[in-house]
């Protein structure tokens, strides 16, 4: 048959579109279509344009998924010629379907291309090649061997992805799902953030009466919003809080200072929850840092209420001329998700000091070190550790004078036993 004639035959049945469908599998009606043109004695081209795919996925197909029959009996699905074989099933159509010798022929096997047998080849191959993991038993017995010690030292999946990225030849998201399969021996119970959290409780506003009006104004978060939207760059939003053990504050607490742009958090230890250790504290980041290097830390600072945070004046930083270096905002009554960013990293220092833990035995050494390997633990939003977005920001010897330094890795810890090793 001419290419004149293959042409003019595929116009006579409707097929005029030559564009050839790519990134899809080959479908039962597809196999069906197929079937019944190779039974019709149809040309390669015409079938491939009929189900708009391209010669060779058709021809590949019907090699693949043809069948033996003896007597009209289905024996296998082979690529393997039997003895004698017919020379014609070597090219195209590579199959018997419509050989019209087929009643004369002296060979009693055939080959046949079926639709439903081929499909159900390609649903059990597809579903063989789904299952399982694509790595060698040493590679497995490495990963398993990371998973286990990266969380029992308290990393996330995402922090072990990161501090292996040469050793683990996969995704985050498809270590998770390993983990959810029970491929590995870590489980899905072993993962701090794979639980279900309980709802939240929702309070409502209340009008109270404020005995310092004087100290909220100019200072809301409205007036937040405001200066942040017309005067400054993100960068430099600083959220502060307060940590407290069982003691509710008559104790030791953790004053927790958090850099909202890079995920970086200083924690300052505090003898007694109450403003002037805070305004103390806040008057020793300004001694030890000049007063332009304090201002371009501290630009603008967030916290709530809470009667620690009123002595604003410490964290303002008044120069001689009368001029503040820094500015103050309260976030409005019962609204901590205003401050989200430093509730989000309590999380992590609440993996070494869990709720319940009294701070007792806590001093500024140890804090120094729960907010380095805090520091040093890989965020996903960030595809960085916030150590090395301070350094890069401020220096390394800012760092130091803070008390905080960078973590390998592979060493970072964030369980209660990250203290027992300083004892």
């Amino acid at each position: 048959m001419s290419y004149i004639s293959v042409y003019a035959l595929m116009e006579r049945i409707g097929v005029n579109n030559m564009n050839v469908k790519g990134g899809t599998h080959l479908d039962l009606n597809d196999r069906i279509k197929i079937q019944s043109e190779l039974e019709k004695g149809s040309m390669l081209k015409v079938i491939a344009a009929i189900i708009n795919a391209d010669e060779r996925t058709i021809a590949k197909e019907i090699k693949k998924r043809r069948i033996r029959t003896h007597n009209n009996n289905y024996l296998n699905l082979t690529n393997e010629m039997p003895k004698n074989h017919c020379k014609k099933i070597l090219r195209f159509p590579y199959v018997c379907n419509a050989c019209k010798k087929r009643r004369s022929c002296k060979n009693l096997s055939f080959f046949d291309y079926r639709a439903k047998e081929a499909q159900a080849n390609y649903e059990r191959i597809l579903k063989e090649t789904r299952c399982g993991i694509n790595i060698d038993p040493k590679t497995y017995d490495e990963v398993n061997d990371i998973l286990k010690d990266g969380l029992r030292k308290g990393q996330s999946i995402m922090h072990i992805k990161y501090a292996h990225e040469d050793d683990i030849p996969c995704s985050t998201s498809t270590l998770y799902r390993h983990i959810s399969n029970g491929i590995y021996d870590v489980k899905k119970i072993d993962l701090r953030r794979a639980v279900r959290f309980k709802t939240r409780k929702k309070h409502l506003q209340v009008n109270k009466k404020v005995k310092d009006k004087i100290l909220y104004t100019g200072r809301t978060y409205e007036d937040f919003i405001r200066h942040v939207s017309t005067h400054f760059n993100h960068t430099f939003i600083i959220e502060i809080d307060t940590v407290e053990d069982p003691n509710n504050g008559n104790g030791k607490t953790l004053l927790t200072i958090h850099f909202t742009s890079i995920h970086f958090m200083i924690i300052r230890l505090l003898d007694h929850k109450n403003k002037s250790e805070v305004a103390r504290q806040f008057k020793w980041l300004r001694k030890i840092l000049s007063d332009d290097t304090y201002q371009n830390m501290f630009k603008t600072g967030l916290t709530d209420r809470g009667g620690e945070f009123f002595d604003v004046d410490a964290y303002e930083g008044i120069k001689e001329d009368g001029t503040r270096l820094c500015k103050l905002f309260f976030c409005n009554a019962y609204s901590s998700y205003q401050k989200g960013a430093i509730e989000e990293n309590h999380t992590l220092l609440r993996y070494v000091l869990p709720k319940g833990t009294y701070f007792t035995d806590l001093d500024q050494d140890k804090c120094d070190l729960i907010a380095s390997h805090i520091n040093s633990y890989y965020r996903d939003s960030l595809k960085k550790i916030p150590y090395d977005l301070f350094v890069s920001l401020y220096s390394k010897d800012i760092a130091d004078i803070l008390g905080i330094r960078k973590i390998e890795a592979k060493d970072v810890k964030l369980k209660p036993e990250l203290l027992i090793k300083t004892k």
